[in-house]
């Protein structure tokens, strides 16, 4: 009895183990059914995340492509703005050396034509002045001709005053 008790004792302890065991084993199972499940989802994700992968670097890829065509756009924009921007610089000195030769030449004729007002002035004095020369003259040349037609009127006056005399003096000595 002792034995019977015993192994009773055994048995429960064994049978209390063993159903220890089960629930463990089921409880493992659980668990490794979890696993599985988080093992295939995991395998799913990674897939998926592989699959996003990949496209992130046909993305990253078509992207660097733009970037490098983008820097040699803009590159090329860059030397063309460059260039446009010398050729500016070049016609804004052109502009600024026109602009001076513009305003040296204004200045040149203003020069000149304050000389031709100051010739013209001087010309027109003398014009005035040759004209009241002129006048003088022909007023002087007036007064000579009449002095002259007076010498020639005295010299008739004289001539006929000599042959009265002559005539006085004729008539007189014939007498």
């Amino acid at each position: 009895m002792k034995d019977n008790a015993s192994l009773d004792k055994k048995m429960k302890d064994m049978t209390e183990t063993k159903n220890q065991l089960q629930q463990a084993l089921i409880h493992e199972q659980k668990r490794s059914d979890n696993y599985c499940k988080l093992y295939e989802e995991s395998k799913t994700e990674v897939s998926t995340l592989v699959n996003e992968t990949n496209i992130l670097k046909k993305d990253l890829e078509s992207a660097n492509r733009v970037q490098k065509q983008s820097a040699t756009n803009h590159n090329s924009v860059e030397i063309r703005l460059n260039k446009a921007m010398e050729i500016i610089e070049k016609n804004k000195a052109l502009m600024e050396k026109m602009e001076q030769k513009n305003r040296e030449m204004a200045l040149k004729e203003q020069k000149k034509m304050e000389e031709v007002v100051v010739d013209n002035k001087k010309l027109l004095k003398q014009k005035n002045d040759l004209l009241t020369g002129f006048k003088k003259q022909m007023m002087l040349i007036d007064v000579l001709k009449r002095q002259k037609i007076h010498l020639e009127a005295a010299n008739v006056l004289q001539f006929t005053e000599d042959e009265f005399l002559k005539l006085l003096n004729w008539k007189s000595d014939q007498n």
